[in-house]
């Protein structure tokens, strides 16, 4: 299984990241490795699913690789503009999986979960 890197397609989009930017961080972080309590808004992934090409007669040539993006803001205006700047950003490689939805969390953060699924070639 190969990684793509997600920093670098969403980073590409430059509104998004400078929405997404904090001082000199980019609040887009891969599950698990965000600072402890990132200020809003950011953005974390995690891939959730992936399987190789199989080919009878030859090794694999690709891969498909499926991405959770779960967006947080303090409104939920700012979610959906962030997440509209994310597919903007992610549809130029792959393309929307499951779109989860939109939901206020008890703490009053709002979130909105999205999946991807990006064709990776070897």
């Amino acid at each position: 299984m190969v990684n793509l890197d997600i920093f670098q397609v969403a980073t590409a989009h430059a509104a998004l990241k400078a929405k997404l930017t904090k001082g000199s961080i980019v609040q887009l972080y891969e599950y698990g490795l965000a600072h402890e309590k990132p200020t809003l808004p950011y953005v974390v992934w995690q891939q959730v699913d992936g399987d190789a090409y199989i080919n009878i007669d030859s090794v694999s040539s690709a891969d498909r690789l499926i991405v959770e993006f779960n967006v947080y803001s303090n409104t939920g205006a700012d979610v959906k503009l962030i997440v509209n700047m994310l597919r903007e950003a992610l549809e130029l490689r792959g393309y929307p999986d499951d779109i989860g939805g939109f939901e206020m969390q008890p703490s009053g953060v709002f979130k909105y979960t999205l999946d991807f699924s990006f064709h990776v070639t070897l």
